[in-house]
């Protein structure tokens, strides 16, 4: 999807008229502490800031912390040394398989780790997979949110990040 078709869907939602261009659309039940509406606004607040920024030259990390709300860079982990993502990877690869679940949906993403999920690149193993097809508010509690996604199987965890730094509780694929 190219940005100025994912911007008209973030801000606006899918059209009558717009086609799929990947494989499908994933539907996710977004469970909120009766504020849904901010979350969505939180959420179309900073994907709109890194997807504007394809037009023009991909940030630095200082410029991406003075760039998106102030809420969102304090919701992000601090950034990690490389040895201590590699003792994370150990530690984490030694967890049961629920215990991982559970810390993928409580861990903190740093702000340069989201970010680069979204950095452009001629790599096509290194591209984005899932892009906002639209969303609504289905009651206070309760925000709607689809996406496109290029291929199966889908890494999500950014689109979960987001979600979550933006105030969501719990993210359910439905």
């Amino acid at each position: 999807m190219k940005p100025e078709s994912e911007l008209k869907h973030l801000w606006y939602g899918a059209g009558q008229d717009d086609a799929v261009e990947g494989v499908g659309l994933l539907l996710f039940q977004v469970y909120c502490q009766g504020n849904a509406d901010a979350v969505l606004k939180n959420c179309r607040e900073a994907l709109g800031i890194v997807i504007e920024q394809y037009k023009t030259n991909w940030l630095s990390e200082a410029e991406w912390r003075k760039k998106l709300p102030d809420w969102f860079v304090k919701n992000c982990a601090p950034e990690e040394t490389w040895e201590e993502v590699e003792e994370n990877l150990i530690r984490w690869r030694n967890l049961s398989s629920e215990e991982q679940q559970r810390e993928d949906e409580e861990e903190k993403w740093s702000m340069m780790h989201w970010i680069s999920w979204f950095e452009p690149t001629d790599d096509p193993f290194n591209q984005r997979t899932w892009f906002w097809w639209d969303a609504f508010i289905k009651e206070p509690n309760i925000l709607m949110v689809v996406v496109e996604v290029v291929d199966f199987p889908v890494p999500l965890g950014s689109l979960m990040w987001l979600l979550r730094a933006s105030g969501a509780l719990k993210i359910e694929e439905v």
